[in-house]
Formats: structure tokens, sequence, C-alpha cells
């Protein structure tokens, strides 16, 4: 949900399964993200806002479209 971007400090985030196909548009607010896994869903490019998350070092985007 929407709300989880207001969690400005988490470090780790597994969405892993949860048929996404988008992230929300202030994503890019989880500025101390530093790993998330966004594996399994139906992602077919790369969201733009992971682009901007500074801090990250492990993405895992396998088993999507």
């Amino acid at each position: 949900p929407i709300t989880v971007c207001s969690l400005k400090h988490l470090t780790v985030l597994n969405l892993h399964g949860n048929k996404l196909q988008s992230l929300p548009p202030d994503f890019e607010q989880l500025s101390k993200l530093q790993e998330l896994s966004l594996a399994a869903n139906q992602y077919d490019t790369m969201p733009y806002s992971i682009c901007q998350l500074k801090h990250l070092h492990t993405l895992d985007l396998s088993n999507n479209r």
C-alpha cells in the first residue's frame, strides 16, 4: 500500500509474489532502502523510481515478465 512509503527509515522490503505491476509514485521516498525484492511479480520493465534509491545495493527482479 501507499502507506509503506511513509516508512522513511525502512532498509529492507520484500514484495515477492504480490502480482505487482507498478510502484507508488512516492516510492523513492524510501531513501534508506538497501535491499528490495520485487521477484515473482508482473513487471515487464524496471520501475524508474528504483533508480532514485541511492542506498540500494540488493535488488531482486527475478521471475517477472
